[in-house]
């Protein structure tokens, strides 16, 4: 599309009112294919080029809400609706914003108002079957089932994990209750250990923070109670910081259960997130032992995505973790003294079929790396495993897959073969 026009035998151009519209079109295009870098890479040089102008700051809503920037989201909103407080599109962005914020209750208003204005617009259902998800129930179930071969006295042997949590509606709009239950086996050459875990909690969300409190009580191989909380903070569109506690921690190795050890757990972790396609993270972890021993871990991720075409993505991903034990290899379950990973890998992604809120996505992850523990032989470490994930509306989200894993310890080598399957329905 030409930026100037001519007409018939005059030399003078005039600017081509069509090439705005054309450039924005081009703009959403990447958008709806999932290129949100380059929507917003085109979209923000328009806004700039013309900053009073309500579409383009709609459309720029809308690319900064797909990568994950709240902040900038809510303005761009805020902007659009001042320049056009009666437009359609900008009155959906505010109700959007309200929702994202937990304003759950000025959501409804606004939505009530829109219905009555616009009965039949399909954008004004869509966004009341989107905030009718978000005011209801909410399961989350996953289950891991795995058998393992090898891996020396510290085998796991057929084992299984599952954990499951039901949150309530919001109440009061910032806070929710929920119920929490756990339980993962497996067959150590001891025998058989078992661990059930109950309890229910608190959970208060703002904007930039959101915080859970959660009593516990496990049953099985060991009865004990516990009790955990959360912090989330995200300081900005891009930095977010997180802390944990947990006594008697769900990561309590299975093994030590035999024997009457128990851990409790403190945890902290940093995030830099520059945008959906680019992160890093940096995790810590100590756990103090009830057998004295006293455990420090901590990791750096990178994440990058390197290609991204309608309906295909691949990310890269490189980990580093090490992590310290006082006892060394002298407890009864896995505990290297020192021991370190470094692995690489890349995550595939491919949509498969889509049509508006009903999609199917398969995933493909490889993983490879070294491993180093003290005292033993380096060797190599690795995952693959494949999934399908099913999203049929605003309530239905189901996966499943299956993993293969090499792992070593103490030097001995274990494979794994293992299944997931995971549901996240609100009713």
């Amino acid at each position: 599309m030409p930026v100037w026009r001519f007409n018939r035998n005059d030399p003078t151009r005039h600017p081509n009112p069509a090439r705005g519209h054309v450039e924005t079109m081009a703009a959403m295009a990447r958008f709806y294919g999932n290129q949100l870098g380059e929507a917003w890479d085109r979209l923000t040089r328009l806004s700039d080029a013309a900053p009073a102008n309500t579409s383009l700051r709609l459309a720029v809503y809308g690319v900064a809400s797909a990568r994950g920037w709240p902040r900038r989201a809510r303005e761009e909103a805020e902007i659009a609706a001042g320049l056009a407080p009666l437009d359609l599109g900008s009155r959906i962005a505010l109700v959007e914003v309200a929702i994202a914020g937990y304003r759950f209750t000025e959501a409804q208003r606004l939505v009530d108002e829109l219905r009555a204005l616009y009965p039949e617009n399909e954008g004004v259902r869509r966004l009341a079957r989107d905030l009718d998800a978000k005011r209801r129930w909410l399961l989350d179930v996953k289950v891991q089932p795995s058998n393992s071969d090898g891996g020396g006295p510290n085998a796991s042997g057929r084992a299984i994990v599952s954990e499951a949590r039901l949150y309530s509606p919001p109440i009061a709009d910032n806070w929710r209750i929920f119920a929490l239950g756990d339980y993962s086996n497996a067959h150590p050459p001891e025998g058989f250990v078992q661990r059930g875990r109950g309890g229910g909690g608190v959970e208060w969300r703002v904007p930039s923070f959101t915080a859970t409190v959660y009593p516990t009580t496990s049953w099985g191989t060991l009865i004990k109670g516990g009790v955990g909380a959360t912090l989330d903070w995200w300081v900005t569109d891009h930095i977010e910081l997180a802390a944990s506690a947990e006594l008697f921690s769900a990561n309590t190795p299975l093994r030590g259960l035999l024997f009457g050890i128990t851990a409790d757990e403190y945890a902290a972790k940093a995030q830099y997130r520059w945008h959906e396609s680019r992160s890093i993270a940096a995790s810590f972890s100590y756990l103090p032992f009830t057998d004295g021993n006293q455990r420090l871990a901590g990791g750096v991720t990178f994440s990058e995505r390197l290609v991204n075409i309608p309906g295909f993505d691949l990310t890269g991903r490189l980990e580093a973790y090490a992590s310290s034990n006082t006892l060394g290899g002298l407890t009864p379950y896995y505990n290297p003294t020192r021991d370190l990973s470094l692995t690489g890998g890349m995550l595939v992604e491919h949509v498969l079929w889509r049509r508006y809120d009903t999609s199917l996505v398969h995933a493909l992850t490889l993983d490879a790396g070294l491993y180093a523990e003290h005292g033993y032989a380096s060797d190599w470490i690795g995952t693959l495993a494949y999934e399908h994930r099913w999203r049929f509306d605003p309530l239905t989200e189901f996966r499943y897959g299956i993993s293969l894993m090499r792992r070593v310890y103490d030097g001995s080598v274990e494979n794994t073969l293992g299944f997931t399957i995971g549901l996240r329905q609100r009713i």
